[in-house]
């Protein structure tokens, strides 16, 4: 576990005082945890954690919102996949399209809570990383009770 951001002099900056987590998994996998940070924060960890960005699973900044998921982020870390926490038909619209296409520019495979549901990501005991969807295991919305 590699806290990334936000040093002690970048606090109290609302969404840019997000906590950035890396996480690494003994076979090489990781994810990207940002929060809600927006372009100000992801240029800060673009200049000075450059070399420890890049990882497996991202979730995007800030829910996919225009003012975040920057070229240069978005190419720095190079996710295999991006999680997007959203809400149904959420007021904002997130991800906006642009980062969409960044993201689908990077060849990564994007998943959408709104959409999709639960996403579940588990690491095995081999440590290998597995995406899985919720909605595709049990499509049922509702269980009954026992």
């Amino acid at each position: 576990f590699s806290m990334l951001y936000p040093t002690p002099d970048l606090l109290h900056q609302d969404n840019n005082s997000s906590c950035v987590l890396h996480i690494k998994t003994p076979q090489g996998d990781s994810i990207l945890l940002t929060g809600d940070i927006e372009k100000s924060a992801e240029d800060y960890l673009v200049s000075h954690q450059a070399q420890t960005l890049q990882s497996t699973l991202l979730v995007a900044p800030h829910h996919g919102s225009q003012t975040s998921s920057t070229e240069n982020f978005v190419h720095l870390v190079h996710p295999q996949y991006v999680l997007f926490p959203t809400g149904y038909k959420n007021r904002f619209k997130f991800p906006h399209p642009s980062v969409v296409t960044r993201y689908q520019q990077e060849h990564a495979t994007l998943f959408n809570t709104a959409t999709d549901g639960a996403i579940m990501i588990d690491i095995d005991p081999n440590n290998t990383l597995a995406v899985n969807i919720q909605r595709l295991l049990d499509n049922k919305i509702w269980r009954p009770r026992p």
